[in-house]
């Protein structure tokens, strides 16, 4: 494998999105750099760190991450930083003028600093909004907001204003009550929330694609067959098209990404209500279904450090064929939660295309996550036959 003057270096926490690209950027022949972030000891023996494409790995921490990554000898290479969260990704953007010269970050109009604004999810449907998408009637909640005198027609959802702040809601609320109770437990964490409409949907598409300069590649779409939790979940099964207008014209889509002047992968999300698309958000890193395009030919990754190196895409650049995703972990608990027939499942098994976890060329991080889960769930049923049994923990 050759010496590479640009380095990935994919940064996260133990979760696939982090694995889909160390996955991409092996595949597309580097050996990514991966900073895992820990939040307790049992992290360090994440199924990520097995990946056999890593070249080397370190433990960090979001309160040291930007110390680290300083640490950190590229031996005279640029490190092109791949954040795979929100919070990680909001982190490194304004934390940008205490990071070494020797990394390239995500960007907006080349300068750091922008991505907390860029993030805020009122904002960025009042964009979309401008660029003539339709959205879900919303209400802003302060602290100060007196929620009894809106007008707020039931039923509704509620977001932190930026995803770093608190972790997604999977209520849907039907009245005044009981949304004002967690309203109040989420401004433990953030201090605006989002209420939009709850609107029933037919389906949930995703586009995946990069930005760099002014150039915006959107080669797939993705449609949630299957999630879990139901309505709110990540995808258990899904479908990638390459035919991008398959449900609209996205011209107007491309020009929204542009405004933005982003430098980055990025994801889009909508729902389909009553045959209309609704614009729900946009996601400023690598998607947890980033990876997926890559079997199809368009390695986002790779084709985005592509262009950090100064090197030309294939412009208009689509998937070959549509193929079927599975995350099998997600799938398998949306299987046992609807009481979906095994043989049944077993039969989207063989004509899944690409899995998450399962790799027949990189197979350890599959069978490192199915034994911890199988432990964790060995350590479960023990810990509810104690409770039962009225054992003390201190005599197993």
């Amino acid at each position: 494998m050759s010496i590479n003057t640009y380095l990935p270096i994919v940064v996260g926490e133990s979760h696939y999105n982090t694995l889909g690209l160390i996955r991409s950027f092996g595949e597309g022949g580097y050996e990514p750099i991966l900073i895992l972030i820990i939040h307790t000891e049992r992290d360090k023996k994440s199924f990520i760190t097995k990946s056999k494409y890593i070249n080397k790995y370190y433990y960090s921490t979001e309160e040291k991450l930007i110390d680290d990554l300083n640490k950190i000898n590229l031996s005279g290479s640029k490190g092109v930083i791949f954040p795979s969260g929100d919070s990680i990704a909001n982190i490194i953007d304004e934390s940008r003028n205490r990071l070494s010269t020797k990394f390239l970050t995500p960007l907006f109009n080349k300068r750091g600093g922008y991505f907390a604004v860029a993030n805020d999810k009122e904002r960025m449907r009042l964009r979309a909004e401008n660029f003539g998408f339709k959205t879900p009637k919303t209400w802003i909640i302060t602290k100060d907001t007196q929620i009894n005198n809106l007008d707020i027609e039931f039923p509704v959802i509620i977001k932190s204003l930026h995803s770093q702040d608190a972790p997604k809601s999977f209520n849907i609320y039907d009245n005044i009550k009981t949304l004002s109770r967690d309203i109040q437990e989420l401004f433990k964490l953030t201090p605006e929330v989002q209420v939009q409409s709850y609107l029933v949907k037919e389906k949930e598409i995703i586009y995946l694609g990069y930005s760099y300069n002014d150039e915006v590649c959107i080669p797939c779409v993705m449609e949630k067959k299957r999630e879990f939790p139901n309505g709110f979940g990540g995808t258990g099964l899904g479908v990638f098209y390459p035919d991008v207008n398959k449900y609209f014209d996205i011209s107007t889509l491309y020009h929204l990404i542009k405004s933005y002047k982003y430098d980055g992968l990025f994801s889009v999300e909508f729902i389909i209500h009553n045959d209309i698309p609704y614009f729900l958000e946009i996601n400023f890193r690598n998607d947890g279904n980033g990876y997926f395009p890559g079997y199809g030919g368009v390695n986002l990754p790779v084709n985005l450090l592509h262009r950090y190196e100064g090197k030309q895409n294939q412009k208009h650049l689509y998937i070959t064929s549509s193929f079927i995703m599975m995350r099998e972990y997600n799938d398998f608990k949306w299987v046992i939660d609807n009481k979906y027939p095994l043989k049944d499942w077993l039969a989207d098994i063989r004509r899944t295309d690409v899995f998450q976890y399962w790799n027949k060329n990189d197979k350890k991080p599959f069978f490192a996550f199915i034994s911890s889960h199988l432990k964790d769930s060995i350590k479960n049923k023990i810990s509810i036959l104690n409770k039962k049994l009225n054992i003390p923990h201190i005599l197993l």
